[in-house]
């Protein structure tokens, strides 16, 4: 008999895995007009994944301005976002993987934890 709670016999792996698991219910997931999050993955070592598809022309897009414009935006939301605090304390390195609607890799945002 252990006399701790469950919930600290999960190791990190496990707890990100649950998160997942909650998360791929509701996927796909339309983020905005051209955004859909697929579904997330709980890698190991402490890793978790977004991954979205977006639906845009990029021969009217430059795609390194997107890019730049998304990992700005997501490093900004990572500093300033309650959501990311489990995700912070558990030093959690966070993918955001990007593909186009016919499958291509587009490009990943990583997040390091401080």
């Amino acid at each position: 008999y252990s006399s701790k709670p469950t919930s600290a016999l999960f190791t990190v792996d496990d707890t990100l895995k649950q998160v997942a698991d909650g998360i791929n219910k509701q996927c796909p997931q339309r983020i905005d007009s051209t955004t859909v999050l697929d579904g997330t993955t709980a890698a190991f070592n402490n890793t978790f994944a977004y991954n979205y598809t977006i639906s845009i022309d990029t021969n009217k897009y430059h795609l390194q301005d997107m890019e730049s414009a998304i990992t700005k935006y997501l490093h900004n939301n990572y500093k300033t976002n309650p959501a990311a605090d489990d995700f912070k304390r558990m030093k959690t390195t966070l993918l955001y993987n990007y593909k186009d609607v016919q499958g291509n890799f587009l490009f990943r945002v990583k997040i390091i934890p401080n």
